[in-house]
């Protein structure tokens, strides 16, 4: 029988947080203008990580279907994180590309964030990690966030602005038409 050892490629990041104390997702400015962040902090630093509200919504559906297939395994000890101030370091970047994996053995998420400003390197420009309460409560979050923007016209399923909304389904006639024509 022939044993060999093979290198398995383990991913690397230029910036490691840990175990995060918070993690929080928000949206920056008014309805149809609004950016979208999640904000983390740890013991070793804090990280400002800019997304798109696509982004975030898949971010919050992808955890909300991970967590369904994942058994809970945690004991209500090791769910509560003690908030500590932040490190030293600090690091604010747009994603461009995240990817989450879940350890098993530790019972943590571990997510991959990729600066968009770096290409296509393999190498993520931040990695950290949380419990699956924490995890839980982002995904809650982030589809609250997602939800309190500009409401969707039934018709055409885009974004009603505050000045108003031309519709294609309607055919350019306002919902009131009919009022205006009596």
């Amino acid at each position: 029988m022939d044993l060999s050892i093979q290198e398995v490629d383990v991913p690397k990041a230029s910036h490691e947080l840990g175990l995060v104390s918070r993690l929080n997702a928000e949206a920056v400015g008014e309805p149809g203008k609004r950016t979208f962040r999640l904000l983390v902090d740890s013991a070793v630093g804090s990280a400002v990580l800019w997304l798109e509200k696509e982004q975030l919504l898949e971010l919050s559906l992808s955890i909300k279907r991970a967590a369904a297939m994942i058994e809970e395994e945690e004991s209500e000890a090791s769910l509560t994180q003690s908030a500590s101030s932040s490190g030293d370091m600090s690091v604010e970047f747009k994603i461009g590309k995240q990817s989450i994996e879940y350890d098993r053995e530790a019972r943590i998420f571990r997510f991959w964030n990729h600066d968009i400003e770096a290409g296509e390197e393999e190498e993520a420009t931040l990695v950290f990690e949380a419990t699956s309460a924490q995890v839980s409560d982002l995904s809650e979050e982030g589809l609250r966030v997602c939800a309190s923007g500009r409401p969707i016209c039934p018709l055409c399923h885009q974004p009603i602005n505050p000045e108003g909304h031309f519709c294609d389904r309607s055919n350019g006639h306002p919902s009131d038409a009919s009022e205006r024509l009596e």
